[in-house]
């Protein structure tokens, strides 16, 4: 179920009640700002903390476990992405390999236990993350992206990997983890020469990101670009969260295939709300083809598609139907002049 009913989502469990469709609810979720400790009529929490990702968008020290600088690998050319990305914002890289002394010039640690410093963030280049998810966790390291696919996008094997994947990052106090299956677009070069309020993207499939990302070519200004793949952890209601608090962002603007946790996302788009954060989203799966896509993709269920667009409007979330709907109506309220 993706979310409750107006009459579920109240500040107070003691005056929450059911409502019969078409009456007014005076005590509503979107009345007052839910605080911890408030419930619903079934117990469960009405208040989501919001992550701290400031150190994963902005990391002063970056670890590359499985760097390579072997020409004709792949690894090869994410490292050197990664190492032009981390001159530019000015992040110190150490790469990880156990048999190698050095990448690209720069000394190679043999192990994450090995690393000269304690550092904000992982990047996982190898094809199994978990063996390195609890050096992770001894190291204190804080965040963690795993490129590595062959998760839940490939069946039922893969989905019991990712939910190993999963419990060891919970079992890991203090780490969050991007991933599995993403890519490289949280490290991209986002302008800086540019004003106003900035839109701040999220995607399940880095592809079909690439039509908003260039509206920065038109002078549309970007912030942020969370990748989440297949999220195992992170997921797209705790990067909603992270935006609506952040002074910079204008709108949201989403590339969903599945939704990992509903009611989570619901609560999230509340937030944003009540921020004054628009939240504009593609939602794949009208159509079967669609449905198809995103199972294969990212190994994301998509829902009812009623059930999600009544969800979605009810909690101010605008669905649009394509990529220039989405370009277009984020750039538009991005700028617009808030209501008043």
């Amino acid at each position: 179920m993706l979310g409750s009913t107006h009459g579920t989502l109240t500040t107070d469990s003691r005056r929450a009640r059911a409502i019969a469709c078409g009456e007014h609810s005076q005590q509503v979720v979107h009345g007052s700002p839910a605080e911890a400790g408030d419930v619903d009529v079934s117990g469960r929490p009405l208040y989501a903390a919001v992550p701290d990702l400031d150190r994963f968008f902005s990391p002063e020290s970056v670890a590359v476990v499985g760097a390579s600088d072997t020409e004709g690998r792949p690894n090869t050319g994410i490292t050197r992405q990664l190492l032009a990305w981390a001159e530019r914002v000015g992040a110190r890289l150490h790469p990880v390999h156990p048999t190698r002394q050095s990448v690209f010039g720069i000394p190679c640690s043999p192990s994450v236990a090995d690393l000269p410093e304690q550092v904000d963030l992982a990047v996982l280049l190898v094809s199994d993350p978990l063996p390195v998810i609890d050096e992770l966790a001894q190291a204190k390291v804080k965040f963690a992206v795993a490129f590595a696919s062959g998760f839940a996008e490939t069946g039922a094997d893969g989905s019991a990997a990712q939910q190993r994947l999963a419990a060891a990052v919970a079992r890991a106090d203090g780490l969050r983890l991007l991933g599995p299956n993403t890519n490289l677009n949280a490290f991209e070069r986002f302008r800086d020469d540019l004003d106003g309020p900035a839109i701040a993207l999220i995607t399940q499939s880095g592809h079909q990101g690439r039509p908003v990302f260039s509206l920065q070519e038109l002078g549309v200004r970007l912030s942020h670009w969370a990748p989440t793949g297949n999220e195992a952890d992170l997921e797209t209601a705790d990067f909603i969260s992270y935006f609506a608090e952040r002074p910079e962002v204008g709108a949201i603007a989403c590339y969903i295939e599945g939704l990992k946790d509903g009611r989570a996302f619901l609560l999230a788009a509340d937030r944003a709300a009540r921020r004054g954060v628009p939240v504009v989203a593609v939602k794949v799966g009208r159509t079967e083809t669609g449905a198809r896509t995103a199972a294969t993709h990212t190994g994301k269920l998509t829902g009812a598609d009623a059930v999600v667009d009544a969800a979605m409007r009810q909690f101010g979330v605008i669905r649009v139907d394509g990529l220039d709907e989405l370009q277009d109506t984020a750039t538009l309220l991005a700028r617009a002049a808030r209501p008043t």
